[in-house]
């Protein structure tokens, strides 16, 4: 409430600008609100880990220790990796996909670190690989088997760097046949290949430095 001149009160004018905690209330931007649907997702995903550590402990199953921890050692290793590719908006991407879309699991498989960041085709690996987990995505939500996956290894050597998406669930053959066409297309340089087998989709792409655009037909 304010007052007038005369001493009036008067009811404060809604659209007039706040400070502090109200003025941020609302005004949150999609990329902020995924950061916390994410964080959310690994403490919970983090917690489970935890809290089956000491479930083991606690009932003396020492047996099981090795593999969960090397179930964890992993998932951190990976993590780690994905989150040092050089492009922020990809590695988002990456890890809000595999906490927020439940009918494709992704894995994201590298061996070593990539540096998108300092290659000149990065442009096309982050186009291409956004495309990839949509395609596949489209393809899972239309299936009647809740287990689809999607795998993507990472591989650089040298000047070259293989991307390769292994899809196993339903797929449309006809739609499959569009989106790969397009995933070529977005790929911009990469030599491209593609197989198919009953319940399991291949696609290939590898970048090299200087090469020229290639010629998808």
């Amino acid at each position: 409430m304010t007052s007038d001149a005369n001493g009036r009160t008067e009811p404060k004018d809604a659209a007039a600008p706040q400070s502090g905690a109200g003025a941020a209330l609302g005004k949150a931007t999609e990329t902020e609100l995924r950061m916390l649907r994410l964080f959310n997702h690994y403490r919970h995903d983090w917690m489970n880990d935890i809290q089956l550590l000491f479930g083991y402990v606690k009932l003396k199953k020492f047996d099981k220790l090795p593999a969960l921890m090397e179930k964890i050692t992993h998932k951190v290793q990976q993590e780690g990796l994905v989150s040092r590719l050089g492009v922020p908006a990809l590695i988002l991407h990456l890890l809000s996909f595999q906490a927020e879309v439940k009918e494709l699991k992704l894995e994201v498989l590298m061996e070593q670190e990539v540096h998108l960041d300092e290659l000149d085709y990065a442009p096309d690996v982050c186009r291409t690989v956004e495309y990839v987990l949509e395609a596949f995505r489209n393809e899972a939500s239309l299936s009647q088997d809740g287990d689809n996956e999607l795998t993507l290894y990472w591989n650089r050597e040298a000047d070259e760097l293989e991307v390769k998406a292994v899809y196993n669930g339903e797929y449309r053959e006809s739609s499959i046949r569009q989106a790969e066409a397009d995933a070529a297309e977005r790929s911009g340089r990469a030599q491209f290949a593609a197989f198919y087998e009953s319940g399991r989709a291949e696609w290939s792409f590898c970048w090299s430095e200087g090469a020229v655009p290639a010629s998808h037909t």
